[in-house]
């Protein structure tokens, strides 16, 4: 695996970063870190796995239920506003 390029890595810091995942309706935080890092700021899943303190499995396992709810949201909005 090549070493980990923090200067190319968003800021997950930003406020683009902070205004993307504001009004996602993720009910964990646990849930929230994993799809920020993975989905939001492309982490790895090794590394976000690192970051996190947890096995691979779980943080796989909360970015999966956490891009669910998030597809869930956008689909439910869009019937609401006449997009689908």
């Amino acid at each position: 695996m090549p070493p980990n390029d923090h200067q190319s890595s968003p800021d997950l810091c930003s406020p683009r970063a902070r205004f993307a995942v504001a009004g996602f309706p993720v009910s964990l935080p646990e849930d929230r870190a994993a799809f920020v890092l993975r989905v939001v700021g492309e982490v790895p899943m090794d590394d976000a796995a690192a970051i996190l303190d947890l096995p691979v499995w779980i943080v796989r396992l909360r970015t999966h239920r956490a891009c669910l709810l998030v597809n869930a949201y956008l689909s439910y909005l869009a019937a609401r506003a006449g997009i689908v």
